[in-house]
């Protein structure tokens, strides 16, 4: 009582997909599952149907659409299933409802995303004249009638990124088991190993854990190694082919499939789709709408162009149509809305628009628009929304570095390459992408024309030179240092002369030249108190109070840091607050005021995890370590500093000339000890634990 096909290959994972679809057919007659094309719609409704085929007294019956290409015929092609013929005097659609009326029947059917009309059409008939009809579909988007419950299918489970499982955990995730599977049958000889695993598990996931993707990669190991497939996945719509010779045409190659969906596209879809392909790990509408749209009125009427021009109100109907033909993944980010390409399709739309010749002139605009946002983003460093702007950054990330990689050979993409990485210098800063930071800084810097000193130039020599010092490597920081400030003055720029002052005075306490650090010190905080700086202000304040402290003068040092903090409290800068805490922590510990030292610091500790400050976060564990010796709990400073160390490395910032006493303490307090107790276990559980871990511990006092 079934025409389902056997399935000459296993079925992988899907438990949890099986239990929704169940659950969803539980409570609705007409189920569609959507999806990318080769995210195994077929192969899920498939193994559903053969579950549950028993509780329908007339069986389940599969009606496989894809080759049909005239929507007149749908009505024949289910009919045909059924062999039931066409009645004299009525159309092919009442007679199958009259034929079917009184049967229980599961019926499925696939791939109906180029008939879409039609199919849902007749499935709205079946609905209606066939109570004991149930019905599952398989589209690239909805049918949208009345009743209709959908169903993503999603990509298949795979490792989270980052994380690096061992061979004998690899089966635990289903992208990675199908490939095993798969290469085993294609090459009986594939072994995966520790050395492997990694490899394995990176192709999976560049290949969006696309159960096709994934079988016709896995083919492949009849004549490459893992390492090989990897390499020349850059080039997978060459690699990826030659696949079940028979299933479909456009299933025996990855391009094949795609080139059916984007075949189905109106020419407004597929215009968007390409321009889309520039963006990278996602991006919002406003993106979207500044980068993809063309400027209407800037055309005149003699403009010959064959590319369909699209305004910017169409944008979002454009990627919701996109979205659901699954071409396009959407995904909630708080308040906003994220979308993204899967990366096998953003390739597909890469080529597609350089055979279109817009690449240059798309990217030009992503560009632009990243520049401008990196822009907007610098006044925020100093306002209450300074963490909202932080994390907006990170999220586009991937877009700044895109866009920074783009035209820099050019005297426009130079420009803008030292214009975005100046802006992003406090971003690299804070969120912890220290080395990431100056390398990109640094060849911005060479690459533009150094006989041209902009202000623009200036910002991006003093961001470099605050990363180079936080790597410890002073002798560079001061050269930058005293190169922004030396164009600062001949552009007359006081803000420009302080923020650089600012860093040149940091590296100056970090060679304990006391005096001249103090006097640059006083320099920016005279010239920021003239032009009405009151973020440059309070920072200079600040490091005043470090060198009045490193002159073992607290109260000098503590009137300073107090003022800094009351101006950043009425500016509600959380970044400076933070550090302000911070530092009146120190002296109050200094004084053996513990109780009070863990107050200031607790605070300080929690608004840089609330603003994702991981710099910051970085001298508060160095703070508690010290807290925690100076009070006799070495193991737990131990532990503090293990995590303090780890996450040091991971942002690559070295330990800070100003701290270096302290820790020298902690260390001196620990070896003293180590007669008595190990502590290596100690601090190897501090470096293991993630940061999250290590900021409660911190906390819990």
């Amino acid at each position: 009582k079934h025409n389902l096909p056997l399935q000459p290959t296993s079925f992988i994972g899907r438990e949890r997909e099986l239990a929704d679809v169940r659950a969803l057919l539980a409570k609705s007659r007409l189920l569609t599952l959507t999806g990318s094309g080769g995210c195994g719609k077929t192969r899920l409704g498939l193994q559903v149907a053969d579950q549950i085929q028993a509780e329908f007294a007339d069986g389940a019956w599969m009606v496989e659409l894809a080759a049909i290409s005239d929507p007149e015929l749908v009505p024949q092609a289910v009919a045909g299933a059924f062999d039931i013929s066409e009645a004299p005097g009525q159309t092919l659609t009442k007679t199958l409802t009259a034929a079917l009326g009184p049967r229980q029947v599961l019926l499925l059917l696939d791939n109906c995303e180029h008939l879409l009309a039609a199919c849902a059409a007749l499935t709205n008939a079946l609905l209606r004249g066939c109570p004991g009809v149930q019905i599952i579909a398989s589209s690239r988007e909805p049918l949208n009638i009345p009743g209709e419950q959908t169903y993503r299918v999603p990509s298949l489970g795979l490792p989270e990124s980052g994380q690096a499982p061992k061979a004998d955990t690899l089966p635990d995730f289903e992208g990675v088991r199908l490939f095993l599977e798969r290469a085993q049958v294609a090459s009986p000889d594939f072994r995966v190993t520790d050395e492997n695993a990694a490899v394995i598990v990176a192709v999976c996931r560049r290949l969006d854990g696309i159960p096709l993707a994934i079988e016709l990669a896995a083919a492949r190991t009849r004549s490459l190694s893992i390492e090989q497939i990897s390499l020349k996945l850059d080039d997978r719509f060459r690699l990826l082919t030659g696949g079940d010779r028979s299933a479909l045409p456009r299933q025996q190659t990855l391009r094949s499939l795609i080139d059916w969906s984007y075949g189905l596209l109106t020419e407004p879809e597929r215009t968007l789709l390409r321009r889309l392909s520039v963006f990278a790990g996602g991006w919002s509408l406003e993106a979207a709408e500044s980068v993809c749209s063309d400027d209407i009125t800037a055309r005149s009427a003699h403009d010959v162009d064959p590319i369909t021009p699209i305004e910017g109100w169409e944008i979002l109907d454009l990627l919701t149509a996109l979205g659901d033909k699954s071409l396009v993944v959407t995904e909630p980010r708080g308040r906003e809305t994220r979308y993204r390409l899967l990366e096998t399709v953003r390739q597909y739309a890469a080529d597609r628009l350089q055979e279109w010749n817009e690449t240059t002139r798309i990217r030009t605009a992503h560009r632009d628009f990243y520049v401008a946002l990196a822009e907007a983003a610098e006044p925020h460093y100093t306002l209450p929304d300074h963490g909202e702007w932080l994390a907006r950054l990170d999220l586009e990330h991937d877009n700044l570095r895109s866009a920074l990689d783009w035209r820099l050979d050019d005297a426009e993409g130079m420009d803008a390459g030292l214009r975005l990485s100046g802006a992003l210098w406090r971003f690299w800063h804070t969120s912890g992408y220290i080395s990431e930071g100056r390398e990109r800084l640094t060849r911005a810097l060479a690459r533009s024309d150094d006989t041209i000193q902009t202000l623009a130039r200036a910002r991006a020599l003093a961001g470099c030179g605050l990363l180079c010092w936080c790597q410890g490597d002073n002798d560079e920081a001061g050269r930058l240092f005293e190169t922004s400030i030396s164009i600062a003055r001949e552009r007359n720029s006081p803000i420009s002369i302080a923020a650089a002052l600012l860093g040149l005075g940091l590296v100056v306490l970090d060679r304990r030249d006391l005096e001249r650090a103090g006097s640059i010190f006083e320099e920016s905080r005279a010239l920021c108190s003239e032009i009405g700086d009151r973020w440059g202000l309070a920072l200079s304040l600040n490091n005043l109070g470090l060198v009045a402290s490193a002159q073992g003068e607290a109260d000098a040092a503590r009137r300073h840091h107090v003022h800094s903090l009351e101006i950043r409290r009425e500016m509600e800068d959380q970044w400076g607050i933070s550090m302000s805490l911070n530092n009146l922590g120190e002296l109050a510990a200094a004084d053996g005021d513990y109780g009070h030292a863990h107050e200031l610091q607790s605070e300080s500790l929690i608004i840089r995890r609330a603003i994702r400050d991981r710099a910051g976060i970085a001298y508060s564990l160095e703070a508690f370590a010290s807290l925690a010796a100076r009070e006799g709990q070495l193991t737990r400073a131990c532990i503090l500093l293990g995590a303090e160390e780890a996450l040091r490395e991971a942002i690559g910032a070295a330990l800070p000339a100003g701290v270096r006493a302290s820790h020298g303490i902690v260390l001196d307090q620990i070896q003293d000890a180590a007669a008595e107790q190990s502590y290596d276990s100690a601090w190897k559980q501090g470096r293991a634990i993630g940061l999250d871990e290590a900021i409660e511990f911190a906390l819990a006092v």
